[in-house]
């Protein structure tokens, strides 16, 4: 299985500069949405369910295109993470899970 999965993936590795940069270029899609979950879930009461989903699911998003316009790895994690922020807050403050109480 692991083989043909392998001959699957090699039209999109040689198009590319090698393996390292392809796992790299995939791996950032997650890097920024997956920290901003994590941080939100540790740092902020606010945090709900669904801006969870929004920043998961809009953070793919942002990474995806980010990458579709040739843009480096590295800058693709930094920006899907600052939009992922910016999803986590609004789509938190517009639907919150359940009241917060101090």
């Amino acid at each position: 299985m692991t083989i043909l999965l392998g001959v699957a993936l090699v039209p999109l590795i040689g198009d590319t500069d090698g393996i390292y940069e392809t796992f790299q270029t995939y791996l950032s899609f997650f890097q920024g949405p997956t920290l901003v979950l994590l941080l939100a879930g540790i740092l902020w009461r606010r945090a709900s369910a669904t801006g969870g989903l929004a920043t998961l699911l809009g953070g793919i998003a942002v990474s995806a295109t980010l990458t579709q316009l040739d843009v480096q790895f590295l800058h693709v994690a930094f920006w899907s993470f600052v939009a992922s922020v910016i999803l986590m807050v609004s789509a938190s403050l517009l639907h919150p899970d359940v009241e917060v109480t101090e």
